[in-house]
């Protein structure tokens, strides 16, 4: 695909990179001026191939969990600004799908309600500092579309208000997604939302604002 965008001058986009490969190719097509952008998925920051020792079918994502040397270049990607975005790679199923042996079940985790917990680990951890996190998720994503993530006054609302100090456990009463296959579950995460607005109106807490 890097290949085919050099030779005919094509905006590409590449999405859920996986591998410390991907990473290098995609930071060389940049320097050769082919205009690409990409983005990964944050349990591909978070999670490496050990998740799968215990068979545990949650962790069974395709693109799949690959090594800690994969992680560490992606992460290093999202921190230079080489990988532009990233993602929740929502897949909620209902329980039955991954109820089976692994290789049966189907592939995917619940993560859009643990994406910013799992960034604020992250910089927790010191793998990633905040202002790289925020970028990704919000500016970084905004461009890839053509879009500005700036907050200008008098301009519709976009925007989400968290608090990173508080925390929250992901279980059957805190979570509104129908799949309930998530990373860390039953672990106090950080980052408690408290107020979203999406195209100036209030999205959550839900309202009819």
């Amino acid at each position: 695909m890097l290949l085919l965008a050099e030779e005919t001058g094509v905006r590409l986009h590449l999405g859920q990179l996986s591998c410390a490969r991907s990473v290098e190719m995609l930071a060389d097509a940049r320097k050769r001026g082919i205009a690409v952008t990409a983005d990964v998925a944050m349990h591909q920051l978070m999670f490496t191939e050990d998740a799968l020792s215990g068979f545990d079918s949650r962790y069974h994502v395709r693109p799949p969990l690959r090594s800690e040397k994969d992680r560490q270049a992606l992460l290093g990607g999202v921190r230079d600004g080489v990988i532009d975005a990233i993602t929740s790679q929502h897949q909620p199923h209902d329980s039955a799908a991954k109820q089976a042996p692994l290789a049966a079940t189907e592939p995917g985790l619940s993560t859009i309600e643990n994406t910013l917990s799992m960034g604020l680990l992250l910089v927790e951890r010191g793998e990633l500092d905040m202002a790289s996190l925020i970028r990704s998720l919000t500016g970084g994503p905004a461009e890839v579309i053509g879009r500005s993530a700036e907050l200008r006054q008098g301009a519709v609302a976009d925007l989400c208000v968290f608090d990173p100090d508080a925390t929250w456990v992901p279980n059957d009463s805190s979570l509104s997604s129908v799949g309930r296959h998530v990373p860390l579950p039953g672990k106090a995460l950080p980052g408690v939302v408290r107020l979203t607005l999406c195209g100036g109106r209030q999205a959550w807490p839900q309202s009819d604002l």
